[in-house]
């Protein structure tokens, strides 16, 4: 109480300057750094919020990653000392002095803005872009991982349980298996292309291939490589974690498999493409897309809500990433073709997605091949 009315002065004070503190949701994960930060930006660049100017409070010891809150400094004023949150922390506890950025993007039980400002920022350059030395620096580093400094090369990343250890009860159906990568990977190897795999240290070993760089578990991988390579690859092929934003704050596309929830299953950038696990029922049956949407299980974030459901996954063969990876190549190279039924589907799928569900509003699109496969699942 006596904490609180000795504030008041300096809460008047902040608020008549208009100065506010800014917070992300979840700064340990670079997923939601990226993206924050990139609605934020873009919200005030189209004029969809009043034209702010806050401080974004974050300890260094809290970020994700150290090279992202650094490129932050080119955008806004960043306080990441820990006198710095003693003396101001306080402002985050009353509305008048704090801007929360997790708004567009958290989304539970709602639609997140995010991808409806993706869709409106359309084709203009991304906001956040890394400074010539970075770019120069880390076309340096792919050399020494031997890539030719001419080839071009797909991110890939497949979600496992080692990165955040303390939490993986509830998000463990997110995760999937690199080995089903392995067509879609030697599709573009045999293509001329390669692959840079990206995640974290626990990751399971990628087997030697060609044209193949394990850089999640090499020695020159560094929080600015991470942000390089998401910022300069082809595309990212992943899957529903982190990474995908900070691909799609530097306007990469993404290949995204393995989606989940399917309220979820739309990838945030315009140009995505997304295939989602089936679920399978108590009997052993695949779910039927409109059932999964009209029971709600499409909004369910935590493994235990579908656990307590007698709900299963099952994860996309190695056939159906391949559909969908090859569909980006062909989108990309300007020959992919579709029909009308392809169209159809597309549509029946967009319609089951409501309000409540997280990726509502996005413009992005679920993979040709994975539609036309489960058909029976969305239309009687």
């Amino acid at each position: 109480m006596l904490r609180g009315l000795f504030l008041w002065p300096f809460l008047g004070i902040a608020a008549a300057a208009g100065l506010k503190v800014a917070q992300i949701s979840n700064p340990g994960r670079i997923g939601h750094m990226c993206a924050e930060m990139d609605a934020f930006l873009k919200e005030r660049e189209l004029g969809l919020i009043p034209y702010v100017k806050p401080v974004l409070l974050l300890q260094r010891k809290k970020a994700g990653n150290l090279a992202l809150l650094d490129l932050f400094k080119s955008y806004v004023t960043v306080w990441d000392k820990r006198w710095q949150k003693l003396l101001f922390g306080w402002m985050l506890k009353f509305s008048s002095t704090h801007y929360p950025l997790g708004r567009p993007v958290v989304g539970f039980g709602e639609a997140a803005r995010y991808y409806q400002i993706n869709h409106l920022w359309g084709d203009r350059p991304p906001v956040i872009r890394l400074p010539d030395e970075i770019q120069a620096k880390g076309r340096d580093r792919l050399a020494e991982l031997g890539v030719p400094e001419d080839a071009w090369f797909v991110c890939v990343h497949a979600r496992e349980g080692g990165y955040s250890p303390k939490d993986e009860n509830i998000h463990a159906h997110r995760n999937s298996d690199i080995a089903t990568y392995h067509l879609a990977i030697k599709a573009i190897t045999d293509r001329g292309g390669w692959i840079v795999r990206v995640g974290d240290a626990t990751m399971t070993p990628m087997p030697p291939m060609d044209q193949a760089v394990d850089y999640a578990l090499s020695d020159r991988k560094s929080d600015w490589m991470d942000l390089w390579l998401c910022a300069n690859n082809r595309f990212l092929l992943g899957t529903s974690s982190g990474l995908i934003m900070a691909a799609t704050m530097f306007h990469k596309p993404c290949v995204l498999v393995n989606m989940v929830p399917h309220g979820s299953s739309y990838g945030p950038g315009p140009n995505d493409l997304a295939i989602s696990k089936l679920l399978i029922d108590a009997d052993g049956q695949p779910m039927r897309f409109p059932d999964i949407f009209a029971q709600r299980l499409s909004d369910q974030r935590y493994a235990e809500s579908f656990d307590q459901r007698g709900v299963r996954f099952q994860n996309n063969s190695a056939e159906d990433i391949l559909g969908v990876m090859e569909e980006m190549l062909a989108r990309l190279d300007g020959t992919f073709e579709t029909t009308a039924e392809d169209e159809d589907l597309q549509r029946r799928y967009r319609a089951l997605l409501t309000p409540h569900d997280y990726s509502f509003g996005a413009t992005s699109m679920i993979g040709r091949d994975w539609l036309r496969a489960h058909r029976h699942l969305l239309v009687d």
